[in-house]
């Protein structure tokens, strides 16, 4: 669809009871969301809604966001009102960590997933995706050329996250999601990055029956699928980050290190 036709349609839409999803999946931007999202709906035949705040953006412009990070509406209200965009039994979005508490309260019985990656990887993987590299100095003009959603990432809007400078209000972002998950860690299913990479069919598969989910389709030929651009792998984060962001980064997302076995 269009995003003419698309406007249209949601325009159109009036707030109902919208239906309860089989699965909700958050975790930050290239942390693997969209690659488990597909696979996990491929393998137990569910139907999928992905980046439904996305769709909103492009369907009726960036209000609903704006108005939702203000606290305005609730997500209750959006995900009523543009229902069309969260119309899956598998929805994704990697705005759903800052709204767990609310997604438990709408759905009290979906199973929530929560995808976590290394910190600093997944900094240098939301880098690479926009051709920035760690070095701060050295992007004056490419960060000038990232808009839309991802210069909102960048500069830690929508929601409002602290920290002084694009890699700190990133480092943030990965501290925030994570606590709002360990605050409700009894009640989720959490995957890594690391070991889906590692050997993402057996991954999927067992993310599946902790969900209760069945196994209906074979995923072998899916799992090489390049869902997203692929980025560098880094080794030394001194030498990409220099010692003075990554010592930042470090402390901000320090406190949660240890808990998923990410060495400081």
């Amino acid at each position: 669809m269009n995003s003419m036709a698309l406007r249209s349609s949601l325009n159109g839409i009036l707030p109902i009871n919208p239906k309860a999803p089989s699965v909700i999946i958050g975790g930050m931007p290239k942390s693997g969301t969209t690659a488990i999202a597909k696979l996990l709906a491929s393998l137990a035949g569910l139907s999928a809604s992905s980046d439904p705040m996305y769709q909103i953006d492009v369907g009726v412009g960036k209000g609903p966001r704006n108005a939702l990070y203000r606290g305005d509406i609730t997500l209750a209200e959006v995900w009523k009102r543009y229902r069309q965009c969260f119309n899956g039994e598998l929805v994704k979005d990697p705005n759903f960590p800052f709204f767990i508490d609310e997604l438990f309260a709408l759905f009290p019985t979906t199973k929530q997933v929560f995808i976590v990656r290394d910190p600093r990887d997944n900094i240098r993987s939301i880098l690479d995706r926009l051709s920035l590299n760690g070095q701060t100095q050295e992007i004056d003009h490419a960060y000038q050329s990232v808009t839309g959603t991802w210069r909102n990432v960048l500069e830690g809007y929508k929601p409002t996250l602290p920290g002084t400078g694009h890699l700190e209000k990133m480092a943030w972002r990965w501290r925030v999601c994570t606590e709002n998950y360990l605050a409700q860690k009894n009640n989720m299913t959490l995957i890594q990055y690391e070991a889906f990479r590692q050997n993402k069919k057996s991954e999927i598969e067992s993310l599946a029956h902790q969900l209760g989910l069945e196994c209906k389709h074979d995923i072998s030929g899916l799992i090489d699928v390049q869902y997203q651009p692929k980025g560098k792998h880094i080794s030394d984060w001194e030498s990409y980050f220099g010692p003075d962001s990554l010592n930042s980064i470090n402390e901000i997302v320090g406190p949660y290190l240890g808990v998923f076995g990410y060495e400081h």
